[in-house]
C-alpha cells in the first residue's frame, strides 16, 4: 500500500516539474558541490515558500542540531531516488557534527520521493514514520497542492526531530540560486533607479539651457 502510494506521489511531483529533455531516465541531474536546507533545482516551490521552508529548518538547526535539507530535482536518470540520495548525503554530509543527525528529504520529478536519515537520528525518525509522513500528505496531492505538500512532509520531519539533542552545526551555508535571485531583482532595481536619476538630471539640464 505505501509503496503504492509513493508511485502516485511521484507521478503527481512529476506533473509539476520540468524533466530532462530525454525523459528522465538518462543523466541525473547534477548534484552541487555544496548545499543550502533549501536546494530546489527544479523550480516547484515558490520563492516566498523557499524561504519559509528554509526559516523553519534553520530555526530547527539551531535549536538543537538537527539539520533538515530537502532537495529538488528535475530527474534522478538512470539512478533513481535511493542511489541519488545515498550520493547526495554522502556528498555533502548534512549534520556535520560528526553525530549523524542529518536527514536528506529528496523529491524528484521521474522516481519517488525519498527520505533518508543519519544514524544519529534514525530513531527519532525510523521507516514506520517516514511512512506515516507520506500517508499524512495524501490529501494535497490528490488536490494538486504539491508545494504545500512538500511544506507538510518538512514539518512532519521537523516535529519528529525536535526532541533529538545534538551538537551545533558550524556549516557555512553557500550563496545559493534562491538568494541569488533576489541579489539579481535587487540590481536591477538599482539599475533602474540609476536610469532613472540620469533621465531626471538630463531634465533638469535641459531646462535650465
Amino acid at each position: 500500500m505505501i509503496r503504492a502510494f509513493l508511485a502516485v506521489l511521484a507521478l503527481c511531483f512529476a506533473a509539476q516539474m520540468v524533466l530532462a529533455a530525454d525523459g528522465g531516465r538518462g543523466e541525473a541531474t547534477p548534484l552541487p558541490e555544496r548545499y543550502d536546507l533549501v536546494n530546489d533545482l527544479a523550480g516547484l516551490l515558490p520563492i516566498a515558500k523557499r524561504y519559509e521552508i528554509r526559516a523553519k529548518l534553520r530555526a530547527l538547526e539551531r535549536r538543537n542540531g538537527t539539520q533538515i535539507v530537502l532537495l529538488v530535482v528535475p530527474t534522478t536518470g538512470r539512478e533513481g531516488s535511493e542511489a541519488y540520495s545515498l550520493r547526495a548525503i554522502e556528498r555533502w554530509n548534512p549534520g556535520n557534527n560528526g553525530e549523524g543527525n542529518g536527514v536528506l528529504f529528496l523529491v524528484s520529478g521521474d522516481d519517488k520521493p525519498w527520505i533518508r536519515t543519519g544514524p544519529g537520528i534514525a530513531g527519532a525518525i525510523p521507516d514506520a514514520r517516514v511512512a506515516q509522513i507520506f500517508r499524512a500528505v495524501e490529501s494535497l496531492i490528490k488536490q494538486e497542492k504539491y508545494p504545500e505538500a512538500v511544506e507538510a512532509v518538512v514539518d512532519q520531519l521537523i516535529r519528529a526531530a525536535s526532541a533529538e539533542e545534538t551538537s551545533p552545526t558550524s556549516y557555512a551555508y553557500f550563496v545559493s540560486r534562491l538568494r541569488a535571485e533576489y541579489l539579481w531583482a535587487a540590481l536591477l532595481g538599482l539599475v533602474a533607479c540609476v536610469y532613472v536619476s540620469v533621465l531626471v538630471w538630463r531634465g533638469r539640464r535641459c531646462k535650465k539651457s
